[in-house]
């Protein structure tokens, strides 16, 4: 009877504990058993103390013992001595913060006046069920044949282990297994790897964007990533083992680039942003458990504004959720919600509707545009100094201003972008007049061989052609020439989900020009001045740029909008100056390479508007002045001296060489306007 009584008893505390944390649960009923610690991490990820409070991650460089410690892991400097004699010293410090008050210690020291020193970069910091301090850290030590970059563990800051040699990783995620054995991940380029056994094992590749990590109390792994390939969400799920990973699409395309994550009592809640159409974007939630997707649905959908942004969810150890998130992203505030519970939270979502044609992804996007502008072409060309040149030509240019016209299209259906085959084709036709066939086959090998729809890794592509015909005279000490050129470009530009742009440009024009040349005998280390001449040239500028288009922005997420315009970007390459052969001082040459930058902006005013009725089709109209500053080259002063390298094969003194230089800068500004359609 005895023992039965006490059976009865052992099973009605086994119930009651079933009803506590999984963890506590299964700590009090077998005291030795390892229980995994629940865990999220990511850039987007507020981490709970004991005491009930929210922090973020400071980059992932903190974390938090129990008592709400701080514990965070950096590098340092400090200058010691003044000028000639001033010395940078870095540290590794172990800063402790306990209630407001913050103790540093520092365990590692080098100095920028070592030639071969040993030094540190922190990737993550983690915090032991006992407290102490796990850092992750690329520790680069040896001299210049033998340097070499390791993957190493550092505990309270001091070195404890190597976990990987000869690796040099980034955009780290590192969480503690039931052990506190360190689990590392790490993207490089689109892939998301886990450091095992000194190597990098793909998990999941086509990433980009916001990606994270937790791990639930039975020791399930979970990665949530956005897949730029399927433009969707997924989770990647394994066991502690991670010999096996399942991977889950959690939501369609365009969302979840953005999203937040937290765990709680074994369910990690993703928070993510999503676009269906201009008309539909919000925030949805999912729930994960046990490995799998439980639940998804609706917390926020917006008509009106871009709302969602910049997603933040923090679950408190009570269980209480502060979510917080850009009720428009034009604007910089952000919009913050509280919830007593995780269960409240989940009440406040409802399912998606399916009803209508804005309830699903819009698969096809087009926008054509048009624009005039009136602009005027001032060009000057800078000349050497008296002392560098003997022969200097004073050149002016005189243009009439002219119509400046640029039409520019972005359309996508589905995955597939029109037009990006026709810039292809338009490119290499043109790599292969200005730089020959075979140049141009290498280039539609490499195309080929990467892959168009791999290159844009997730982007929409936005073609522009832009052209115009000047009418002016160039004037120097010889008199006045006329000088009739015409403006050639094309841009093929990448527009990734912020619509941030950047991308490749291609101008060409004709310029009448001066030339100097410079020449420099073998083993001669000065060049000297041989002469300098006019030419009628040719200019082939090729660049890279980036910048940001707040009509690229309209047009993709806002369905209605009134007000200022900005469109700026800048870029850099090289300009090809070509002629016909010339003989400088006796010597023969038809080409310049110069160094080439450009600066563009855009101001004014835009209306833009979408219309229900017609499924989202919807016009703008815009208009404004603009500014574009180009250089192609610098003064065409005397060349620096050449390099004197006779103990290696760049020995520049071997042979003789000769610098020429047409150099000219270029400001092109106006008023414009501009006029297109959007659907």
């Amino acid at each position: 009877m005895t023992r039965l009584v006490q059976g009865i008893l052992r099973l009605r505390l086994r119930l009651r504990l079933l009803r506590l944390p999984l963890p506590l649960a299964l700590t009090l009923l077998w005291p030795n058993i390892s229980v995994a610690r629940e865990q999220a991490i990511g850039h987007r990820v507020l981490i709970p103390d004991d005491a009930g409070n929210l922090h973020t991650t400071h980059g992932m460089l903190a974390d938090f013992a129990p008592g709400g410690v701080e514990h965070r892991v950096v590098v340092t400097s400090e200058i010691l001595g003044h000028g000639d004699s001033a010395v940078v010293h870095y540290y590794v410090e172990h800063v402790v913060t306990t209630d407001g008050q913050t103790q540093a210690r520092r365990t590692q020291e080098w100095r920028d006046t070592e030639k071969y020193p040993t030094t540190f970069d922190i990737l993550a910091t983690r915090v032991t069920s006992s407290g102490q301090c796990l850092a992750l850290a690329l520790r680069t030590q040896g001299s210049d044949d033998a340097r070499r970059t390791d993957v190493v563990l550092l505990e309270e800051g001091r070195f404890k282990e190597v976990l990987a040699e000869n690796l040099s990783i980034s955009d780290v995620r590192m969480i503690l297994d039931a052990q506190d054995r360190p689990i590392v991940f790490f993207r490089t380029w689109s892939t998301i790897r886990q450091l095992r056994d000194g190597r990098g094992l793909a998990v999941r590749r086509h990433t980009n964007h916001d990606w994270s990590v937790a791990q639930d109390s039975r020791g399930e792994v979970y990665i949530i990533s956005y897949d730029y390939r399927a433009r969707s969400l997924w989770a990647s799920v394994s066991n502690g083992e991670m010999q096996r990973w399942t991977h889950t699409m959690i939501d369609g395309p365009e969302s979840g680039w953005q999203h937040s994550i937290a765990i709680h009592q074994g369910e990690l809640f993703v928070f993510y942003y999503y676009y269906r159409n201009a008309f539909n974007k919000g925030l949805n939630l999912a729930i994960l458990k046990d490995g799998h997707l439980v639940s998804k649905a609706n917390h926020l959908r917006e008509r009106d504004f871009n709302a969602g942004w910049f997603p933040l969810m923090g679950i408190r150890t009570n269980g209480a959720v502060e979510i917080s998130y850009a009720a428009d992203a034009l604007d910089d505030a952000l919009k913050t919600e509280t919830f007593s519970s995780t269960t409240a939270l989940v009440q406040r979502a409802r399912p998606e509707a399916l009803g209508t044609w804005d309830d699903r992804y819009q698969d096809l996007f087009i926008r054509c545009s048009i624009m005039p502008s009136f602009q005027f072409w001032k060009i000057g060309a800078p000349m050497p100094s008296a002392d560098e040149a003997a022969t200097r030509i004073r050149a002016s240019y005189d243009y009439d201003p002219s119509v400046v016209m640029t039409v520019s299209g972005e359309a996508r259906w589905g995955s597939t972008h029109f037009g990006l085959s026709y810039a292809h084709s338009v490119i290499s036709r043109e790599i292969e007049r200005v730089a020959g066939r075979v140049t141009a086959k290498a280039f539609n090998g490499l195309s080929g061989y990467v892959g168009i729809a791999d290159l844009l890794l997730g982007h929409d592509v936005l073609l522009s052609a832009t052209y115009a015909d000047f009418e002016g005279q160039y004037h120097d000490e010889n008199g006045a020439r006329s000088a009739n050129t015409g403006i050639r470009e094309i841009e093929l530009g990448l527009l990734n989900q912020w619509r941030m742009r950047y991308g490749l440009r291609y101008r060409r024009y004709g310029l009448i020009q001066p030339v100097y040349a410079y020449f420099a005998p073998p083993e001669v280390k000065q060049y000297s001045f041989v002469g300098a001449t006019v030419v009628d040239s040719t200019v082939h500028r090729a660049e890279i740029f980036g910048g940001y288009s707040r009509l690229d922005y309209m047009s993709k997420y806002e369905t209605s909008y009134a007000g200022f315009d900005v469109d700026a970007f800048v870029a850099a390459g090289f300009g090809v100056s070509t002629f016909d052969e010339v003989d400088i001082g006796g010597h023969r040459t038809n080409h310049s390479v110069e160094l080439a930058f450009r600066a563009n902006v855009k101001l004014g005013v835009a209306y833009y508007h979408r219309f229900y009725g017609l499924r989202g089709a919807g016009i703008f109209v815009r208009g404004g002045y603009e500014a574009s500053y180009l250089m192609n080259g610098f003064a065409p002063g005397q060349p620096e001296d050449r390099e004197d390298e006779s103990d290696s094969d760049r020995d520049e003194l071997k042979n003789e060489s000769l610098v020429v230089y047409a150099a000219h800068h270029q400001l092109l500004h106006g008023p414009y306007v501009g006029l297109g359609v959007v659907w």
